[in-house]
């Protein structure tokens, strides 16, 4: 090396010179030598460091992430999901499986070969209700509901962030999201059709109607005709870290198999947005004037604000 190199022509240069000549110039090598070693020693480190894999955070909530994650590669009719949607299409094919599959490949997408033999005598049996959540999370409750009217009724999962364990710490707030997952009477499985938008709290049950033909509890609203039409409603209601109540409402789309957010009118007027109630201690609905059309009803320490369904959104009523 060139340290190396230096000490030994300045040692042959310096041989006829006097001792003290000689040991300020062993000295003078020696320093150089450990300054080129050093300089060595930065270098390989600064070129560790860029060959490094850096792994950004998600800002994703950890209750979408799952869903995200899922989302397969190539599907059998849909086209890929854009960035900007979280939707499943309703039948997929993982990359593994397209891969294997022994169907005809078209282009970007892989025609599945349709399962031989008979159909589950309950279809209800092939549903993996953890494999529509990632770990950590918390599935509140699944109902059976009709939305799309179909011979297998779809299932409704309230979930949310566990706040001990692997997504949130105690003292942080998390978030609750709806799954709405559909029978593939096709491929003999459970899709994900649909994933609401999260909102802040933890979720709480809220009580479905019964499937019909059924012998269910009775009194149970959520997935039920609210509005008074054909469509079916439902609902996600959270608590938040400050006691708070919220309550987000959608209308069950069966042509695009998704929720729509409801609209409403904030207390005191203004532009209507979407349809997220807040109250400082409970928030539910109810038919109070038993004509089929049911009101959102917020407990406030200040009294109980009602709101009313006017055919396209909910307007507030005078506190009581």
């Amino acid at each position: 090396m060139p340290g190396i190199l230096n000490i030994i022509v300045l040692e042959q240069n310096n041989s006829n010179m006097p001792n003290t000549d000689k040991a300020g110039g062993t000295r003078k090598a020696f320093a150089f030598l450990s300054l080129t070693w050093t300089m060595c020693a930065f270098l390989l480190i600064l070129a560790l460091a860029a060959c490094s894999p850096q792994t950004a955070p998600s800002s994703q909530p950890a209750i979408l992430q799952q869903a995200a994650s899922a989302t397969p590669a190539l599907t059998e009719t849909a086209p890929l999901p854009t960035a900007t949607t979280i939707v499943a299409p309703a039948s997929t094919v993982t990359a593994t499986e397209a891969l294997t599959a022994t169907g005809v490949a078209t282009g970007t997408a892989v025609v599945r070969p349709t399962p031989t033999g008979e159909p589950p005598a309950n279809p209800y049996d092939m549903l993996q209700v953890f494999g529509f959540t990632s770990p950590g999370n918390l599935i509140i409750k699944r109902d059976r509901l009709p939305l799309d009217d179909g011979a297998v009724n779809n299932v409704l999962m309230t979930l949310t962030e566990a706040r001990l364990g692997q997504t949130r710490p105690i003292t942080e707030e998390v978030n609750s999201v709806l799954n709405v997952v559909t029978y593939n009477d096709k491929y003999f499985e459970w899709d994900l059709t649909w994933q609401s938008d999260p909102i802040s709290g933890v979720a709480r049950l809220l009580p479905a109607v019964p499937p019909p033909g059924s012998h269910g509890a009775i009194g149970g609203w959520n997935g039920g005709k609210l509005l008074g039409t054909d469509d079916r409603v439902i609902a996600l209601r959270t608590t938040t870290l400050d006691g708070a109540a919220h309550l987000e409402l959608f209308k069950w789309n069966k042509t695009t198999h998704a929720g729509e957010v409801l609209k409403m009118v904030p207390v005191g007027g203004g532009a209507e947005k979407d349809a997220i109630f807040d109250a400082d201690l409970d928030i539910n609905m109810a038919d109070l004037n038993e004509d089929g059309v049911y009101e959102v009803v917020a407990d406030n320490v200040a009294g109980v604000q009602v709101w009313s369904w006017d055919g396209s959104k909910y307007v507030p009523k005078a506190v009581q």
